[in-house]
């Protein structure tokens, strides 16, 4: 019975540490997807620049609307690459992920990548095929925020008016790691 009182006790003391991370969406896009854009050649990509609302935080997914150029879903590579002087820099994190909803948003897990510096960041969608096995990014109909980027033959640029308007990539932000449910197993086990 003690032990069960002790239980009782912890676990109440660290409810507020094992609520959810507080997440903000990060966007800049007005949501209304209007054009899909591909690439010709595999391993080009499209890339939103983020400013971090807060730091230290973490980066946990990446949303993007996507659109097959077949009738197949395919695979992607999301990445996170730093800012140099307004455009994707370094590569610090890339995974490689299989599609699963066509002419919709699609989530990649990003496992809370720690930000801790205050300059921007950027999401990038790089193409695993080539066109046309492959998806591609939406645009919305209208530029909103000069932060959308193409990546073509390694060179990066602003996607730029003439590409119609702002790609639909987004990011989950969070202000803390959340403690993940085996953790709470590993505090039971320490408290029988």
């Amino acid at each position: 019975m003690r032990s069960l009182y002790i239980l009782t006790v912890v676990i109440f003391l660290l409810i507020p540490y094992l609520s959810l991370a507080d997440e903000t969406e990060l966007s800049y896009d007005d949501g209304n997807p209007y054009i899909p854009n591909y690439h010709l050649e595999s391993g080009d990509a499209w890339a939103v620049r983020f400013t971090p609302p807060f730091t230290p935080g973490y980066i946990k997914e990446a949303k993007i609307y996507i659109k097959s150029a077949t009738d197949e879903l395919h695979s992607c590579f999301i990445a996170i690459y730093n800012d140099f002087e307004g455009y994707p820099n370094e590569e610090l994190w890339v995974k490689k992920f299989d599609n699963y909803t066509n002419d919709y948003w699609n989530f990649y897990n990003i496992d809370y990548f720690p930000w801790e510096q205050s300059e921007d960041f950027y999401i990038v969608y790089i193409q695993a095929g080539y066109y046309p096995d492959c998806d591609g990014v939406y645009c919305d109909p209208d530029m909103f925020e000069p932060r959308s980027y193409k990546r073509v033959d390694g060179v990066w640029s602003l996607f730029s008016t003439e590409d119609k308007g702002d790609l639909l990539i987004r990011c989950i932000y969070s202000d803390n790691n959340a403690i993940l449910n085996s953790s709470i197993g590993v505090i039971r086990c320490l408290y029988k």
